[in-house]
């Protein structure tokens, strides 16, 4: 096939381009009923869902609490005490307190529509990391050298690119939270009022913001450890390109049937490429269930059937554990629900006129405590891509630095690329490059997650903010107050619902997983009772 003939149904996106991406199915049916994403999601469904389960409460409870105390400071304005020899570094305006709360809802205004808007750039950056992973792969498996030079790095580099604008997208979501929360705690320090009963709340949020950065000093820390190491990495590279070649050439037919010697090989370079995980752990925290179930169906198993049923009934208590874990999680929102209806039911009760400045700060500390819920959250989705940006760099710098080493020797001497090279490198970035799909389709599940419900419950909620100000009459402001807490009850209620409505889904796609393994595992069962028979 000619270089323009491969670019040709590369852009056409041909997945059979080469037999390139069928190739694994053909070699062991086995492997047909596997799907790697499917189960990881299916699997890690309740940990995707309760990185933003805060959002739903916490979310519209802080714009309650912020919104109330607007209505308030639109008819009463007063200065902020503070203790003596005091000094303001983020409060713009200490003398007026309608002021300084307008300083709060623009800071919160902008961390929330922030964090829309960045959400939704990540999932959409995020959905093209598969494209590339194929094009990896097809370049790999049916490119010429000169197209493998060229365009194969730059396949990872757009993954790298991808993962670690998100994480940029993230820090600068959470340098916002952050902003928020260090103006709030000095409101909460300068007021005298607080200062024999909430100290405390003070020292917690600024616990919060050194934990942060410690957290990511250690991160830091250990990508350049990992960095440091690639130079080790590539001399266990090429040690493993060696012997796989040895090994190529002394076995050159009949091949399947010492599978298990290439499988070492391959899964020695595998584990030296994905260092980043075993050091920073996997994307969301919990490495993926298929890559167990597959080192414990190598360990024991022989053949590819013993494989596929080791692997199958091992997916098979993974998701009966996940649906069990995912129907308490859903029991738990609808707590948190009722919960929510509570406060804002009491918080309608409260007389606005006759509020002290005490318990003004004391609605301001509630509402940043709840904000510090989904701050908490960006700060490890900065983690999950600074992670997932790693696995681009080590894979890259290992594998495809060898793998153009490979190719531009060949070309210096007028020769192929060795038949033995190309399958080793078709393995190793088969894996490695399905982990980091994997996870990257995890993280926009996650994404997406975020970007549906910050849309359909906060950003209505955030944008009427900046108008609460501006009330003239107490019949305005109490219908507002009303109509807040009407509007954040009705809310609730479909939280909840859409919360059932998403374990009843969840619970009828993990059932047909599960009835679709079974049924492969029945079905091996009774091929193997016909040939016992004979």
């Amino acid at each position: 096939m000619s270089d323009d003939e491969f670019l040709m149904q590369l852009s056409r996106g041909d997945d059979t381009l080469g037999g390139a991406l069928s190739r694994s199915s053909e070699d062991d049916p086995y492997e047909v009923i596997f799907d790697d994403k499917l189960d990881d999601q299916l699997a890690l469904q309740d940990n995707i869902d309760s990185e933003w389960v805060h959002l739903m409460t916490a979310g519209p409870l802080s714009v309650n609490y912020i919104g109330n105390l607007l209505v308030l400071a639109s008819k009463r304005d007063f200065p902020l005490t503070r203790p003596p020899h005091f000094t303001f570094q983020y409060i713009k305006d200490p003398n007026s307190f309608r002021a300084t709360l307008a300083q709060v809802s623009g800071s919160m205004y902008s961390a929330l529509i922030g964090a829309h808007t960045a959400m939704d750039r990540i999932q959409l950056n995020v959905q093209q990391v598969p494209s590339h992973v194929k094009t990896a792969l097809k370049l790999v498996l049916a490119g010429s050298p000169m197209l493998i030079e060229i365009m194969l790095p730059k396949a990872l580099e757009s993954i790298g690119r991808i993962a670690n604008e998100s994480a940029a997208d993230a820090r600068t979501t959470f340098e916002k939270f952050t902003s928020l929360q260090e103006l709030i705690a000095e409101i909460i320090e300068a007021n005298t009022n607080t200062h024999s009963g909430q100290t405390n709340v003070v020292q917690q949020i600024q616990s919060q913001i050194d934990k942060a950065k410690e957290d990511q000093t250690n991160l830091n820390n250990n990508i350049n450890s990992i960095k440091s190491q690639y130079e080790d990495s590539k001399r266990e590279m090429e040690k493993a390109r060696k012997e796989y070649q040895e090994a190529f050439n002394a076995i050159p037919t009949a091949r399947r049937w010492f599978r298990k010697i290439f499988r070492r090989i391959i899964q020695a370079v595998v584990a030296v490429v994905t260092a980043p995980i075993r050091l920073l752990g996997c994307v969301l925290g919990l490495c993926y269930n298929n890559q167990a179930a597959l080192n414990a169906a190598l360990a024991a198993a022989e053949t590819a059937k013993q494989n596929a049923i080791a692997k199958a009934n091992h997916l098979l208590q993974v998701l009966k554990e996940a649906e069990k874990r995912h129907a308490d999680f859903a029991a738990q929102q609808a707590m948190e629900q009722q919960k929510l209806v509570a406060i804002i039911n009491k918080i309608a009760a409260l007389d606005l006129d006759r509020m002290s400045e005490q318990e003004i700060v004391d609605i301001l500390i509630e509402s940043i405590l709840q904000m510090n819920q989904i701050k908490e959250q960006w700060g490890r989705l900065i983690q999950f891509f600074s992670k997932l940006s790693v696995q681009a760099d080590s894979t890259q710098q290992v594998i495809v630095h060898e793998l153009i080493s490979v190719v531009k020797e060949a070309q210096e001497h007028n020769l192929l690329v060795d038949p033995s090279d190309r399958e080793l490198f078709v393995e190793i970035l088969s894996i490695t490059c399905q982990e980091i799909e994997r996870g990257a389709h995890l993280l926009y599940v996650m994404s997406k997650t975020y970007h549906d419900v910050s849309s359909e419950y906060m950003i209505g909620q955030i944008t009427s903010m900046n108008t609460l100000l501006l009330l003239q009459t107490d019949t305005e402001r109490t219908a507002y107050l009303k109509s807040i807490s009407s509007n954040t009850t009705l809310t609730s209620t479909r939280i909840t619902q859409l919360a059932q409505a998403r374990q009843n889904e969840y619970s009828l796609r993990n059932k047909q997983r599960r009835d679709e393994y079974e049924q492969f595992l029945a079905k091996i069962a009774l091929e193997d009772l016909e040939v016992s028979i004979g």
